[in-house]
C-alpha cells in the first residue's frame, strides 16, 4: 500500500517536475536589457556591450560594444540601451543614428548612419535588403504610430500602415504611453499589433496579407492595479522627476492591454496577453496564418508594473533572464513549452 501511495504520489508531481525551469548562472551583466537566441549562441545587451555565450554550457564567449562615435562604439538612443536583431548571418546592432553590422562571433563588418528615422528599432526583412521601422507622425493635432519601409541604405520609402499613439497632446494613457509598438519581422512578413488587439499582417512589399484576430479574454483593470502604477510612475527614477507635471494628463483605460507582447519565432506567433494566475501568464500559439494552435500559461516574472524580465522565445523554449536579489546575481531561466 505504502509503494503503491509514493507512485501515486511521483505521477501527480511528474508535470510539475517536467514544466519546471533549468536555471543556469550568468556571468558578466549587472543590468541586462534584452536577450536574443539563435542556434548555437546566447546574446545578451546591457547598455552599450553585447555578450555572447555559448549556448551549450552559457560560457561567455565574448563581450564588445562601448559608448561612444567609432566604428564600433554606439551612442544609446533612450531608455539607455542599444538593440540587437539576429539576421540569417550577421547580428544587427541598433544604436542612435546608425546601424551597425557584426558577424555572430562579434567581428564588425559595417555601418549604415541613419538619418531618416528617429531613436533605434530598425527590423529587416527577408534577406536584409530592406527595413521596417515605426515613425511618430503629428497630423491634424494628433499623433500617430506609423509603420514605414525603408531600401538597403535606410532611405525612407512608403508608409504602410498608421494607428493613433496612446501619447496625445494633453491626454496620456499612463499604461501603453510606456511601451513601445508591437512591431515585429520573421523572414518577408511584417507583424504589427494595434492596441486593439488586432495583428496586421503584410508582405516585404508593404501589402496587407491578412488581419488576425482572436478572443482574449478582456482583463479589468482594478484599484489595485491603478495603485501600483501610481507608486512606480511616483518612484522609478526615469519617470519620478516629470509625475508632477504630469499628473493631470494622465488617465487610466478601463482595461489592461489585451496584447501586452508579440513576438515571431520558429513558424509560430507568440502573443503574451495581460491574464496572469498563479504566477503564470498566458500565451496564445498561432500559425503564420493567425489559426490557434494553443494557448498555453508560462512562468514569466515582471521587473515592475510596465516592464517584464526581458525574454525571448526560440525552438519552443523561453529563455528569460531573473535577477537573483538574494545573491546579487543573474539567471537564465528556460522553460520548455509544451
Amino acid at each position: 500500500m505504502r509503494k503503491l501511495f509514493l507512485a501515486i504520489t511521483l505521477l501527480l508531481l511528474l508535470p510539475v517536475l517536467v514544466s519546471a525551469a533549468k536555471v543556469v548562472p550568468i556571468q558578466g551583466p549587472f543590468k541586462p536589457y534584452q536577450i536574443r537566441i539563435d542556434e548555437s549562441s546566447a546574446y545578451i545587451v546591457e547598455g552599450a556591450s553585447i555578450y555572447i555565450y555559448s549556448l551549450k554550457d552559457f560560457s561567455l564567449q565574448k563581450k564588445f560594444g562601448k559608448k561612444g562615435e567609432g566604428p564600433q562604439e554606439f551612442i544609446l538612443p533612450p531608455p539607455g540601451n542599444v538593440e540587437i536583431v539576429i539576421g540569417p548571418d550577421c547580428l544587427l546592432v541598433n544604436s542612435l543614428g546608425k546601424l551597425s553590422y557584426f558577424t555572430k562571433q562579434g567581428e564588425f563588418k559595417k555601418e549604415i548612419k541613419i538619418t531618416t528615422i528617429q531613436g533605434s528599432g530598425v527590423l529587416p526583412l527577408g534577406d536584409g535588403d530592406r527595413f521596417v521601422a515605426i515613425s511618430n507622425k503629428f497630423e491634424n493635432n494628433a499623433m500617430y504610430d506609423a509603420i514605414e519601409m525603408f531600401d538597403a541604405d535606410l532611405k525612407r520609402g512608403k508608409e504602410v500602415f498608421r494607428v493613433k499613439s496612446p501619447l496625445q497632446p494633453g491626454k496620456v494613457d499612463i499604461i501603453t504611453t510606456a511601451r513601445r509598438p508591437l512591431l515585429c519581422t520573421f523572414a518577408d512578413k511584417i507583424f504589427f499589433g494595434d492596441p486593439q488587439g488586432e495583428i496586421h499582417v503584410f508582405d516585404s512589399s508593404g501589402k496587407k496579407r491578412c488581419t488576425i484576430s482572436q478572443e482574449y479574454e478582456k482583463i479589468k483593470l482594478s484599484e489595485e492595479h491603478k495603485k501600483r502604477y501610481i507608486l512606480f510612475f511616483k518612484t522609478d527614477p526615469r519617470y519620478k522627476q516629470g509625475w508632477e507635471r504630469f499628473k493631470d494628463q494622465l488617465y487610466f483605460p478601463a482595461f489592461l492591454p489585451v496584447i501586452r507582447d508579440l513576438s515571431v519565432s520558429d513558424e509560430k506567433i507568440y502573443v503574451l496577453t495581460s491574464k496572469n494566475k498563479d504566477k503564470k501568464r498566458e500565451f496564445y500559439i498561432l500559425d503564420l496564418e493567425g489559426k490557434l494552435i494553443k494557448k498555453v500559461m508560462l512562468p514569466l516574472p515582471e521587473m515592475n508594473p510596465l516592464e517584464l524580465y526581458p525574454y525571448t522565445i526560440k525552438s519552443n523554449k523561453l529563455y528569460q533572464l531573473i535577477e537573483n536579489e538574494n545573491l546579487e546575481t543573474w539567471e537564465l531561466h528556460i522553460t520548455e513549452i509544451e
